[in-house]
């Protein structure tokens, strides 16, 4: 009889794929130097890693959070910084929650293939997860998007704006996408 924590083949060969290109990369891994965003590449291309759990359409591999336990757990025993959380499980799992087919197709690739990264901002002014307070509009794409008016524009269109204030955005000084 196997248990819901039992590790699957295809668990184990990720593990391994991520212990070793860990094991293989020397350098500075501060957040948004040539080498992190290097390593995160070979994340993407060489194992999948940053579209685990996006949509097999959009170029992820369609998988489940269980499917990404052993990836983490062999980032965080190599002390490896990538923004796998922010982009990986956060954006990619709002993108794909909030269900909009032109934000996830003209996004998602490039998440996924890990040439681009993302973060969402969801904390108010004082940081906290739970009771955000505050307000934070993020307007991706078009000067008249905001969080209570998500009409507008092209989700593509490059301007971009954000006001308001969030706390504690993870990655959010180096990631691509807000």
């Amino acid at each position: 009889m196997t248990g819901i924590f039992d590790v699957t083949d295809e668990q184990v060969a990720l593990r391994d794929a991520v212990r070793k290109l860990v094991g293989s990369v020397d350098g500075d891994y501060e957040p948004g130097s040539d080498t992190a965003r290097a390593f995160w590449s070979r994340l993407g291309t060489e194992i999948g890693l940053a579209g685990l759990l996006a949509p097999v359409e959009y170029g992820g591999a369609g998988s489940g959070v269980c499917d990404l336990a052993p990836a983490l757990e062999e980032l965080g025993a190599g002390l490896t910084p990538t923004p796998l959380l922010a982009t990986g499980v956060l954006a990619v799992g709002l993108l794909c929650a909030v269900g909009d087919r032109d934000a996830m197709a003209a996004y998602l690739p490039g998440l996924c293939a890990g040439t681009s990264t993302a973060t969402v901002a969801i904390t108010g002014p004082e940081g906290d997860w739970f009771n955000p307070g505050g307000s934070v509009t993020a307007v991706v794409g078009a000067s008249d998007r905001t969080a209570s008016d998500p009409g507008g524009s092209d989700p593509t269109a490059t301007n971009h704006a954000l006001t308001g204030r969030a706390s504690y955005v993870l990655d959010g000084t180096t990631a691509d996408l807000l």
